[in-house]
């Protein structure tokens, strides 16, 4: 991606979230709409909007709401553009971030398990290790 299309979608993102976050108007958009990315395609014309929505019992409603506000949307961020040429807009949820914190929350329950159960954890030292408490002797070993 060249960097002017990165600038140009960089800008957009923010008023975007400008935008959503000022209120749109239509019921169906609830909860916390947050804008992770837009991805602008090389002649500008189109973007896709990724968002999430928090909490999850909204996301369908609102993004129904987004999709059939799109045009709308555009009309609002025309103006805060510094271009004359303002994509057309596509949202979609992003599923990456979502993914990422079931991860996250996995790894955090099986390390509390782990915990509970006496597991040694990765940054745990051998029962018996020598330790250096002022971090003097680096990697060297006992001295």
């Amino acid at each position: 991606m060249s960097h002017r299309i990165e600038q140009f979608s960089s800008a957009l993102q923010r008023a975007l979230a400008k935008t959503i976050h000022q209120g749109l108007g239509d019921p169906r958009i609830r909860g916390m709409v947050s804008v992770t990315r837009v991805d602008v395609s090389p002649d500008l014309r189109h973007a896709d909007v990724f968002v999430t929505v928090m909490p999850e019992d909204f996301e369908r409603l609102t993004m129904e709401g987004l999709k059939s506000s799109e045009l709308h949307v555009h009309t609002l961020v025309k103006p805060q553009m510094n271009s004359r040429l303002v994509p057309h807009l596509h949202f979609k949820l992003d599923a990456k971030l979502k993914k990422e914190m079931s991860v996250l929350s996995a790894i955090r329950e099986a390390r509390a398990r782990d915990e509970k159960d006496g597991v040694a954890q990765p940054n745990d030292a051998p029962v018996g290790a020598e330790t250096d408490p002022d971090g003097e002797h680096g990697d060297q070993g006992p001295v």
